[in-house]
């Protein structure tokens, strides 16, 4: 009676410990794998514009670790109950055999979940978008509201709200990362003294990166390419300027208010539509 109880007792301390070494095993593999995420993104991103990078490498580290976690706790978990049962002396067998089947139907009948969260884990990982980023998924466009590991939803400039299946996202054209480039095309009318117009642009230019509101968002001077376009009732100069990430609209905006302005007091003219009307010869006098 005595060994038996023996027995029940090295049984329960086996049980206890085996779950509390699992316990613990866990909480330091979460520990480690949440520093090593943090320290690859920063190695990843350390060539970038300082700009809200420590946020965005927070919320993919938080979003990277929670599922890194969620699979390690899975795993160990079931690892945990295999053994228990094991211990107990359960045929694990049928036990496997039950599991591998019902993993097959599962992973038949969720095939689109499986790949929304492959490609939402691929986003998070290689940094494509993030919340507050103005993105173009193809028939959606418009600034991200939140990722998640299903979906990603964007709000366009009109208040829609769409909700993109990860898995269903072919390309994406990020419009506000790292840095964005504001280009502005200014245009003049044909009979412009060109010379004239360059001069006064590039007074302009100078203006604008000078104003306070403008220059705290500048990375690169505003730069003068050039003519850029002969259109059919102008000549369209254009103008680049590298920016803070997602403000190249409204740079641009600001940017067209001076150029009023200052073409105003210039007298330099806008253009406006022209068509040439060419009269017809008559066919009567052309018999003449």
């Amino acid at each position: 009676m005595s060994i038996e109880i023996a027995s029940t007792w090295i049984l329960i301390a086996k049980i206890v410990g085996l779950f509390l070494g699992f316990m613990v095993l866990i909480r330091v593999i979460r520990f480690l794998m949440h520093r090593t995420i943090v320290r690859i993104l920063r190695i990843r991103e350390s060539g970038q514009i300082e700009s809200n990078l420590d946020k965005r490498i927070n919320q993919r580290a938080d979003a990277l670790t929670a599922v890194s976690n969620s699979l390690v706790s899975i795993f160990f978990t079931v690892l945990a109950f295999l053994l228990f049962l094991d211990l107990i002396k359960v045929n694990l067998a049928p036990l496997l055999a039950g599991a591998s089947v019902f993993g097959v139907a599962i992973g038949f009948g969720a095939q689109n979940l499986v790949k929304d969260f492959i490609a939402g884990i691929s986003n998070l990982a290689e940094d494509q978008y993030g919340v507050g980023d103005v993105v173009d998924l193809g028939d959606a466009i418009g600034v991200v509201e939140s990722v998640t590991l299903k979906s990603t939803r964007i709000r366009s400039l009109d208040g829609t709200l769409w909700h993109i299946p990860n898995g269903s996202i072919e390309r994406v054209a990020n419009k506000s990362q790292e840095w964005s480039r504001m280009v502005l095309d200014i245009s003049v009318a044909y009979k412009s003294d060109l010379k004239v117009v360059e001069k006064t642009i590039l007074a302009i230019l100078h203006e604008y990166s000078l104003q306070s509101d403008v220059k705290e968002f500048l990375i690169d001077s505003p730069e003068l390419l050039g003519i850029e376009r002969l259109a059919d009732s102008s000549i369209d100069f254009r103008v680049v300027a590298r920016v803070t990430a997602g403000k190249q609209w409204d740079m641009a905006r600001k940017l067209r208010f001076l150029v009023k302005e200052r073409f105003d007091e210039a007298e330099i003219e806008f253009p406006f539509p022209q068509l040439t009307v060419w009269k017809g010869i008559d066919r009567q006098d052309v018999l003449e």
